[in-house]
């Protein structure tokens, strides 16, 4: 008898205002009819095309998964999980991917939390149940009863945002409940805020990635990959299978360069399990430039990558979106510190802070001008020394500009422009 009809998409007609998703049937074992499970598509894909390609490869994963022995009713929904549990779960997940400092800040947004859902009997009920009106009670709670400041108010919602965020990317439920709770406070106040919750995913995801990526060892990996021998074809196949697709370009690249070990058809095996590959213009090039080319039929398997959302491409979409929005925070914040004429004093002294805090080549050039500004020629010159060490001798010099050198020099007599690293 069958347990379950292969799974489809359910595509409302067309309508592309309302959720897509795909679903399959499954014989319930206690009434023997078949119910239907739905897998819900990202309202993100804004065209008929783009969710077409994502249902079609959540209906491979899908069958997969199926045809594999899936049986819904015994393999854990994440959605069915206890709010506490769930909670508890992310918690010990922010252990290991944050550092000491911000996993005490989110257990304690948790313990505040959790408290709360317990007196509202809401510890033990199933986490698919919470939504955006229970959010905002808790919102409420921390503002009536518990009387917390607007700072404070802003820094929980944050951290519940940014946990429940992780309970969504785990497909616990399909919206942040938290997502459409307002912050109080003023406009400095909710830039900081949001600036500090955008660094937060920030460190979050790049440590997770860092633990992903190549097994946490960039160069060891890439090390074995360079300097296998023939006889390791089939281990060494093996093995970068087994890290996929969580594989750089750098080992990519270097894993099609080594032509005597790694022939076409493994080549190939490798790179469709890395779909992210055929992106990367670097991974095509190299690919392109084998002494052996890359039948036809081989490279259409590998440039299918190019239509699917891998599991390393959606951590890197979402890192790229939090340092775009940081970006625009941070300079935002600037924009309001050196417009100010209400208390100049004090904004210079916040600006200087927030430029030191920030590691990016614009904010170093921004904060050497505001030494200059102040004649502070030592601090300028430790700033000059700082990017010549960390961008010249680590990247293309051509990338930090003479002219702003030489005004420095021309202004402090104590900055030359590098010419060389020591």
């Amino acid at each position: 008898m069958d347990q379950y009809r292969p799974p489809r998409l359910f595509n409302k007609g067309g309508d592309l205002n309302k959720r897509w998703y795909i679903g399959y049937y499954y014989r319930h074992p206690e009434t023997g009819k078949f119910e239907l499970h739905q897998i819900w598509i990202s309202n993100k894909f804004l065209t008929r095309k783009s969710r077409c390609e994502c249902a079609n490869q959540l209906i491979d994963v899908w069958s997969q998964k199926l045809r594999a022995g899936f049986n819904p009713y015994e393999n854990e929904c994440p959605g069915l999980v206890p709010l506490s549990e769930a909670i508890n779960r992310i918690k010990d997940i922010k252990q290991t991917t944050t550092r000491k400092r911000t996993f005490f800040t989110y257990k304690s947004f948790a313990k505040t939390f959790l408290a709360w859902a317990n007196r509202e009997n809401l510890a033990n009920s199933q986490i698919e149940n919470f939504n955006t009106r229970l959010a905002q009670k808790f919102a409420d709670y921390l503002k009536i009863e518990k009387k917390v400041s607007n700072r404070t108010h802003n820094n929980y919602i944050d951290g519940m945002k940014a946990l429940f965020n992780e309970l969504k990317r785990r497909e616990y439920f399909i919206n942040n409940p938290f997502s459409k709770i307002s912050n109080g406070g003023t406009s400095q106040d909710d830039l900081m805020r949001q600036l500090g919750g955008e660094l937060q995913s920030i460190d979050s995801i790049s440590s997770t990635l860092v633990i992903l990526i190549d097994v946490g060892n960039t160069t060891n990996l890439n090390t074995t990959v360079a300097t296998s021998a023939p006889s390791d074809a089939f281990q060494l196949r093996q093995q970068l299978l087994s890290y996929s697709p969580y594989l750089s370009d750098t080992v990519l690249k270097t894993a099609i360069q080594n032509e005597n070990v790694l022939p076409n058809e493994m080549i190939r095996d490798i790179l469709v399990a890395n779909p992210q590959a055929p992106k990367s213009e670097s991974v095509m090039d190299q690919l392109n430039n084998r002494y052996n080319p890359m039948p036809d039929s081989l490279l259409a398997e590998i440039q299918k990558g190019v239509n699917i959302i891998g599991s390393m491409d959606s951590p890197e979409s979402e890192l790229s979106n939090h340092l775009r929005l940081k970006s625009e925070l941070f300079n935002n914040l600037v924009k309001i510190y050196k417009r100010d004429t209400v208390n100049p004093s004090s904004s210079s002294d916040s600006l200087l802070i927030l430029l030191q805090n920030d590691t990016t080549l614009s904010s170093k050039y921004q904060l050497a001008f505001e030494y200059l500004k102040r004649k502070d020629t030592n601090s300028v010159h430790t700033t000059l020394s700082s990017i010549a060490e960390h961008i010249v001798c680590h990247m293309d010099q051509k990338l930090v500009d003479p002219s702003f050198y030489r005004k420095c020099n021309k202004m402090t007599r104590q900055a030359p422009f590098p010419s060389s690293c020591s």
